[in-house]
């Protein structure tokens, strides 16, 4: 991925980063079975309409008759997933048999 070790959200970032890596390096040492999953722009009912995620803001926006707010030029694209797809794809992780 494009990670900034220097920007405002690097320890987070990197943080992810260096605990997927001490994941591998124990998967590669048989002392773990591991799973990695990396979530990304899950949605579903009972989101939180102010947090500041696209998917809310978009709908809070469409509700209100307010405007659609697009950052940039409006041609970058994103990958979502409804929150019982998540759940499914995460247990189906988890059930993989490692060998």
């Amino acid at each position: 991925g494009h990670v900034n070790c220097t920007g405002p959200r690097a320890c987070y970032d990197e943080g992810k980063r260096t605990a997927e890596t001490l994941c591998f390096d124990y998967l590669r040492t048989e002392t773990a079975d591991i799973r990695v999953a990396r979530i990304f722009n899950t949605y579903g009912p009972r989101m939180d309409p102010a947090d500041g995620r696209i998917v809310s803001n978009l709908v809070m926006q469409a509700l209100e008759k307010r405007p659609l707010t697009i950052f940039g030029d409006g041609l970058q694209t994103r990958s979502f997933c409804y929150v019982s797809d998540l759940v499914d794809g995460l247990v189906r992780l988890m059930d993989l048999d490692p060998n």
